[in-house]
């Protein structure tokens, strides 16, 4: 069982991008949590990168640089990375934010991950596959936050 918190958590340097899963749809955000501002559509070919600046409750407050958009709000769950597995080994998925903590899954291919909460050195993502979609947390080192090339 994975428990967000409700408390305000600041971040420094963490990317992902919109429309993880559907470039087809728009996404919320929001001037502040719960307190709609607008629909965000995709770019032309994937979603916008924004950058991560704190959660607070189920939301994170993001800037869109591209789009000289600054502190508005979008749900956990709609921005996302790519977990790259760039030399087809398997990358463990934690239970918690620790490298002790149990390893509930492998990733054996690179696919998207749903934000849902971030640590220090690990993001809680839904990740979705083929075959599977699962919760678990992964360290940074193999995530990916732009959606048109590969981070390596």
């Amino acid at each position: 069982m994975f428990l967000i918190g409700e408390s305000k958590v600041k971040y420094n340097n963490i990317k992902a991008f919109t429309h993880p899963i559907d470039i087809k749809h728009s996404v919320s955000i929001y001037n502040a949590p719960g307190k709609y501002y607008k629909e965000l559509n995709p770019d032309i070919e994937a979603g916008w990168i924004v950058n991560v600046k704190q959660r607070e409750c189920n939301y994170f407050q993001i800037d869109i640089l591209d789009l000289k958009i600054h502190n508005v709000w979008i749900h956990v769950g709609d921005i996302g990375v790519v977990v790259q597995n760039y030399d087809s080994v398997a990358l463990p998925v934690f239970s918690r934010p620790d490298t002790n903590s149990v390893i509930i899954n492998y990733v054996y291919n690179s696919c998207i991950g749903l934000i849902y909460d971030i640590s220090d050195n690990f993001l809680l993502l839904q990740i979705i596959t083929e075959k599977e979609c699962y919760f678990g947390w992964v360290e940074r080192r193999f995530l990916c936050y732009n959606p048109y090339t590969t981070c390596g």
